[in-house]
């Protein structure tokens, strides 16, 4: 979540940075507006509106990557998800919005339109309140400014009560 949430190794939440309520209504109508498909993440579920976009989510990560996605093997690891409810398939996203405006950590857009994504990213940008990056060439994650890996990492050795100068962090990336 780029740093939006913070949970120890038993999954308790330690700290939590959401998009801010005035904001998801400013984003969600800049992705309509360009087409971009999005998925909400609220604590720890992927709300979509149709399996086929976490699909390609997965394969243009894997592109993305330089790798050659085996889409059936995406595609059975995603409805095995869908099936333990880590991502649940919705018709509208209308009443999570209603009663999740204050938990909603992300929100992930992805597109082909590569030109789309760049006019919706920079649409986005005049947010202030609001980072918007990208883990591959078509898609974009929008969450709070806040939300950042570096500022998870000091509230977790806070919480731990850990000096920094005893921190190291690793990533994927």
């Amino acid at each position: 979540l780029n740093g939006a949430e913070v949970r120890d190794h038993v999954g308790n939440l330690i700290a939590a940075t959401y998009l801010l309520s005035e904001d998801i209504d400013k984003i969600i109508t800049i992705l309509e507006a360009y087409h971009i498909d999005h998925q909400l993440f609220i604590d720890k579920t992927i709300y979509t509106k149709a399996i086929q976009d976490q699909i390609d989510t997965f394969v243009q990560l894997a592109e993305a990557a330089g790798q050659t996605p085996d889409v059936d093997e995406i595609r059975k690891e995603i409805e095995n998800r869908v099936a333990s409810g880590v991502i649940q398939i919705v018709d509208s996203f209308d009443a999570l919005l209603k009663d999740n405006q204050h938990t909603l950590y992300k929100i992930f857009g992805t597109s082909y339109n590569r030109e789309n994504l760049d006019l919706a990213r920079a649409a986005l940008e005049n947010i202030p309140s609001l980072a918007v990056t990208s883990s591959g060439a078509g898609n974009l994650e929008i969450t709070n400014i806040n939300a950042q890996k570096g500022l998870a990492l000091t509230a977790f050795a806070k919480a731990k009560n850990i000096p920094m100068e005893q921190v190291m962090a690793i990533g994927d990336n």
